[in-house]
């Protein structure tokens, strides 16, 4: 199995640290999990701690084509099985690479925070492009699922988290 991991931003927060961490261990049970992103970054240290190997990324470029294009090439040159994207920032360039590379693997997302994308599109249409979304956490998913009102919370993006549509089955 070929699994490859998208992460545009690499830089350290714990996104990062759980994408890398879980290419480690894909690759010590002998998963052929590779990793793409830019490099150069803050996290790269932990990158090669790992012993990961990275296929570098161009700098995104407007609208992220430059990115796009570089992991469409990958998608089709690479005989991938799953597509794994962990920022939500690269949910859609994920699903478009995979469209540009003429292949059909397997599309996963982690979902790290406990809201559901911003965008209504998104929200919409997410669990429509991919196979399963990961959530990290049961509230994670809890709130994919139902969304949750907080009207009571001083951050005044959790008074009103709403929920994703489709086949919610495909959250986990």
């Amino acid at each position: 199995m070929r699994v490859l991991h998208l992460n545009t931003m690499l830089r350290g927060g714990g996104t990062d640290d759980q994408c890398v961490k879980l290419v480690a261990g894909l690759r010590k049970l002998g998963v052929d999990a590779q990793l793409m992103g830019p490099g150069g970054r803050e996290f790269e240290p932990q990158i090669q701690a790992n012993q990961i190997p990275q296929i570098v990324t161009p700098p995104e470029g407007p609208l992220k084509i430059h990115f796009m294009r570089a992991v469409a090439r990958e998608i089709h040159r690479g005989g991938y099985d799953i597509i794994h994207a962990h920022h939500g920032r690269d949910y859609w360039p994920t699903f478009l690479s995979v469209m540009m590379s003429l292949k059909r693997p397997k599309i996963v997302f982690t979902r790290h925070l406990a809201k559901s994308p911003r965008s209504l599109p998104s929200r919409l249409l997410l669990l429509s492009l991919c196979d399963q979304v990961i959530a990290v956490s049961q509230f994670t998913e809890l709130v994919m699922k139902h969304g949750f009102d907080d009207p009571d919370s001083p951050e005044a993006e959790r008074h009103h988290r709403p929920r994703l549509y489709g086949n919610t089955s495909k959250i986990k």
